[in-house]
């Protein structure tokens, strides 16, 4: 076995049962197209060659780029290409549906869902493996939300699936993960890249002082106007409430 690189947060996905889980949760059909971000030792990649869905594994470690190219040469369906994701998406954004699947390293998963939904086209569909400290405080509501929670769960619905043991990776981290699922929401408003710049801000200036009253951060008549009690804190307020602040705030 490839001897993991710390400086790059490789803990490989050993555990069958839970690859499969990620797989399932995914709902893939033979149409799909599925970008998988770090395929690393292949265990996502193997079940996914068994489909019919076509699978870009972008993997930013060559050592591996090599062993998986080689392993799946005969596998039409799966393309395996040497790059960092977080610089490959924004030029390679997809121009059609697209799912993707990965087990993220603790320090690039808040970039990785940055990334993805500042791209031109989010994906439909996300299921990740990510620390399960992490995967909590995506899928929190409110009276526990936070700036990732609120903005991620703007442009998807986000589902806490199952804590997984630290044992189910080589080698074993210190802390347990957890498998969280991402459904792009199908709502009437367009989220341009303008939009999304700008609300990102907005949510920074919210949270940026999360233990007090959200009228420190901004006006009490303002906050009256979008129908928020001036003496909550930002934690109090889900993705519906921040944005009707949004829109009066611009």
């Amino acid at each position: 076995m490839i001897k993991p690189i710390k400086n790059l947060g490789q803990n490989f996905l050993q555990d069958t049962t839970v690859a499969n889980m990620m797989i399932e949760e995914l709902s893939l059909t033979d149409n799909d197209f599925v970008i998988e971000i770090g395929p690393g030792t292949g265990v996502l990649t193997d079940r996914l060659a068994k489909l019919n869905c076509t699978v870009l594994a972008v993997e930013y470690d060559p050592r591996l780029v090599a062993q998986l190219t080689a392993r799946y040469s005969n596998n039409k369906n799966i393309t395996v290409i040497y790059d960092n994701f977080l610089k490959w998406l924004p030029q390679n954004s997809p121009n059609k549906p697209y799912k993707v699947l990965g087990s993220i390293p603790y320090y690039i998963t808040s970039p990785i869902l940055h990334a993805l939904i500042q791209t031109d086209n989010m994906a439909k569909k996300a299921v990740f493996m990510v620390q399960k400290e992490v995967g909590e405080k995506v899928c929190a509501m409110e009276p526990d939300a936070s700036y990732l929670s609120v903005f991620v769960q703007t442009f998807y619905d986000t589902t806490y699936v199952k804590t997984i043991s630290n044992m189910s990776f080589y080698p074993v981290p210190k802390v347990d993960s957890s498998i969280i699922k991402l459904e792009k929401k199908q709502g009437e408003e367009k989220f341009t890249r303008e939009f999304i710049k700008k609300y990102e801000g907005f949510l920074h200036k919210g949270f940026g002082s999360p233990r007090k009253m959200i009228n420190k951060r901004f006006d009490k008549q303002l906050l009256l106007d979008a129908g928020i009690d001036p003496s909550l804190r930002p934690q109090d307020l889900g993705v519906g409430k921040w944005l009707d602040l949004y829109k009066l705030y611009n």
